[in-house]
């Protein structure tokens, strides 16, 4: 069987686990593949894309800061990509079209649910970029009833909410952060948040940081030095390349291999 080639696109990806991931995914169902880190400024984003698909790429993840870019860069769009605004996978189809999909949000959303979210939970979101993007379609199509969007540039937040439209989705300005209460803090920023300045005056019941491992340490320390449950994303990073793995090679994943490869990752990243 030939080998499959697939790859990461960000700026920058040299922290990426995403080899390994696929690596593990690619083992369980038999196929030999080939997983590159390609670490690409903005301005080259779409000549390398597109040589790389010219040159027998099978399918691509997208990271920071190019989702937005991958999702204009397609010829088709998922729904949930179009709804996201944001892609985080790319795909060509049997006539050779490039396709934008966005594994965020269901990879997000399965996570979540194992820790225990419901639709009823309110959620206040830290970011509006295109990590923020993706989560937010993820929770409406999970029948989220509250989503609060809080970011640094209002205007910014106030046009990620009428992307969606939803009376379940309103944005605050960043310097009401303190004021605002929710049952589920998400950081979908890239950085790791100041919590002495940052947390809400009433503590949310859990706080989720879609960064992972050493990224989101200090923030998942802080949160549970203050009595608050909290997650990395990990498991999210896990759920969402089992996703694209899917659909790029149409090799199903059972639970038990996303769940092994889950706890494989945690042992791995542990320092």
């Amino acid at each position: 069987m030939a080998q499959l080639k697939f790859a990461l696109f960000g700026h920058p990806v040299a922290h990426s686990l995403s080899p390994q991931i696929h690596q593990q995914f690619a083992k369980h169902v038999g196929l030999d593949l080939d997983y590159q880190l390609i670490d690409v400024p903005s301005e080259h984003f779409e000549a390398v894309v597109t040589a790389f698909f010219a040159n027998g790429g099978r399918g691509a993840n997208v990271t920071l800061p190019h989702k937005q870019q991958a999702l204009a860069l397609a010829k088709g769009q998922t729904r949930i990509a179009a709804q996201s605004g944001a892609a985080n996978t790319l795909f060509v189809d049997g006539d050779g079209r490039l396709w934008a999909d966005n594994t965020d949000a269901p990879g997000f959303i399965e996570d979540i649910q194992q820790l225990g979210w419901q639709p009823q939970h309110s959620v206040l979101i830290w970011g509006n970029g295109g990590a923020a993007r993706g989560i937010v379609a993820g929770l409406l199509a999970a029948g989220a009833q509250a989503v609060t969007i809080c970011g640094r540039s209002q205007a910014k937040s106030e046009a990620l909410a009428r992307c969606f439209a939803a009376q379940a989705v309103k944005t605050i300005g960043w310097d009401e952060k303190n004021a605002v209460t929710c049952e589920w803090l998400i950081n979908a920023t890239s950085v790791s948040p100041d919590f002495a300045r940052w947390l809400p005056n009433t503590p949310p019941s859990v706080y989720y940081d879609l960064n992972y491992a050493s990224r989101a340490m200090s923030a998942v320390q802080a949160a549970k030095a203050r009595g608050i449950v909290a997650h990395d994303g990990l498991g999210m990073l896990v759920r969402q390349a089992a996703f694209a793995f899917e659909r790029w090679t149409q090799q199903p994943l059972t639970s038990e291999v996303v769940e092994h490869v889950v706890e494989w990752l945690r042992q791995l990243a542990r320092p």
